[in-house]
């Protein structure tokens, strides 16, 4: 159903933007004007494959995410031998420091733990001189994986700026692209910027946050997926990423809904209503959140790892009937809900719409 990814292909098609052409900007641009800025994670994303990412990006951007990966494999591997060469299982204590350090390392904990982050990333500095005379192998692997992985991590997202910056100046399409998303900003000479003008969003990501949707009729306005289904297989762009991010209508709120989908499920059951069934104008697609699992079990259990969501199609104009408070809901219109054109329920709710 293409209808909930269509995009203005060029600048003149946007309104309020504050240049009247694309050639305009990209003078403005050169002349050291105006200056696109990108959202980092956003820019990363698209240099793992996006539209206008080169070959040669890609390769760099795939062997800097796996990096890491394997400087943590490695080390559990080497502190592992060595506790065992040197017969003292306390070297083992290294491995959660490990994660600790690993986790206060990334560039993006620096927004969370501010000075507190800085000093231990000072102290690592300084064991690391410590250690280089007295030639101590363990702390020398600790403090030498922990530099490799920063590095790796820095140095991806800042090129995967600027190469994406470079991209949006050179490609109309990808401009608007990203403009219309939200993820796309101009900043000019003077310190003042310019972004899309929207109405805030109510964003829904963590397992509490649920809550304000549940039992709620939504209809979807945009499917932006993160991940994708190839050979009935989903390739997340890493476990730390959600599958795609989702914005709806809820009649509860004046503002639209963000959702960012984390489970499998979710992300395929959208992905089939959305990107694989052809798409029909006369349809729309419309979600909801049930308040409750079929069975205790999954009740028990209900804090992220079970599905969260029902999508189905149902003729335009649905939403608005189903939620109107004044609409009577006989016999006939309770059948109506009950069977839509198509839908997609997860197993956790397959009692709760027997009929």
């Amino acid at each position: 159903m293409s209808e909930y990814t269509q995009d203005k292909q060029c600048v003149e098609e946007i309104d309020n933007f504050p240049f009247p052409s694309f050639k305009e900007f990209r003078t403005a641009y050169l002349e050291g004007i105006a200056y696109p800025e990108v959202d980092r994670d956003i820019a990363f994303r698209w240099a793992q494959g996006g539209l206008y990412s080169t070959k040669s990006l890609r390769i760099i951007a795939t062997f800097l995410s796996l990096l890491p990966h394997f400087v943590v494999i490695g080390f559990i591997i080497y502190t592992i031998i060595y506790a065992i060469v040197a017969k003292n299982w306390l070297y083992l204590l290294a491995l959660p420091i490990f994660l600790i350090a690993l986790f206060l390392f990334h560039p993006g904990s620096a927004a969370i733990f501010g000075f507190i982050r800085t000093l231990f990333i000072g102290l690592i500095f300084a064991g690391f001189i410590w250690s280089l005379p007295k030639i101590h192998y363990g702390l020398l692997a600790f403090i030498l994986a922990l530099i490799i992985m920063c590095y790796a991590e820095k140095t991806i997202y800042k090129k995967a700026v600027n190469h994406l910056i470079k991209a949006v100046v050179e490609h109309e399409d990808l401009f608007c692209f990203l403009w219309q998303r939200g993820t796309l900003n101009i900043k000019f000479y003077n310190g003042n910027s310019c972004c899309k003008e929207e109405t805030k969003e109510l964003i829904i990501l963590k397992n509490k946050d649920w809550d304000i949707i549940k039992d709620q009729w939504l209809r979807v306005i945009e499917f932006f997926p993160l991940g994708k289904i190839e050979n009935d297989k989903i390739m997340a762009i890493n476990l730390s990423m959600p599958y795609a991010s989702l914005t709806v209508e809820c009649k509860k709120f004046p503002q639209n809904v963000k959702i960012f989908i984390t489970h499998k499920i979710d992300f395929r059951n959208l992905w089939e209503a959305i990107k694989e069934r052809p798409s029909n104008k006369n349809e729309e697609v419309l979600i909801m959140c049930p308040p409750k699992y079929s069975k205790k079990i999954f009740k028990l259990f209900s804090f992220g790892i079970f599905s969260k969501m029902v999508v189905m199609i149902y003729p335009k104009g649905s939403f608005e009937k189903f939620t109107n408070p004044e609409w009577e809901k006989g016999e006939k219109a309770t059948l109506e809900i009950l069977s839509p054109i198509a839908r997609w329920i997860p197993d956790v709710f397959t009692d709760a719409f027997k009929h």
